[in-house]
Order: C-alpha cells, then sequence, then structure tokens
C-alpha cells in the first residue's frame, strides 16, 4: 500500500510511467515502437515491484508472480485495443 513513508520507492516508478505513457501517445503513428514501448514498461514494472519487495523484505515467489502477472495482463489489455483500432 502507498504511504507517505515510501513515497520515495514510487515516485521513479510514476516518474517512468509517466514518460512511457507520453511518449506513447506521441508515437500513435507507430505501433511498433508503442508495442516496444509497452514490452519495456512492463518489464520495469515488474523489476520495480521485485526490487521493492526486497529492500522490505517481503519478496516471495507469489510475490514476483503477481507483478508478472500483471505487467502480461497489461501488455494484453493494450494490445488487444491497439489491434481493435
Amino acid at each position: 500500500m502507498f504511504t507517505k513513508k515510501h513515497w520515495l520507492h514510487y515516485l521513479p516508478l510514476f516518474v517512468f510511467l509517466s514518460i512511457g505513457f507520453v511518449i506513447f501517445w506521441y508515437f500513435s503513428y507507430n505501433r511498433l515502437v508503442q508495442f516496444y514501448l509497452v514490452l519495456v514498461a512492463s518489464i520495469y514494472y515488474f523489476c520495480w515491484g521485485v526490487v521493492h519487495h526486497w529492500i522490505h523484505k517481503d519478496l516471495t515467489i507469489e510475490v514476483a508472480i503477481e507483478y508478472f502477472a500483471y505487467a502480461v495482463f497489461g501488455i494484453s489489455v493494450v494490445f488487444s485495443i491497439l489491434n481493435l483500432v
């Protein structure tokens, strides 16, 4: 859960994903760039989650799988939408 105590941990994630969103929007005409951007953002999200929990010493295989599943789900949703447009 996000707390004031951990805001410095969440700041890089927020900044990276915000910049990624802006770049994704800017390259709306190029699906290949969007494809790679979503992959990079998902990998970053997964790695950030694992490192965050490792730092807090509460990393388990279940937590890693959860971050991986959300990353894959996000990729699936974005590409489903991209293919319909």
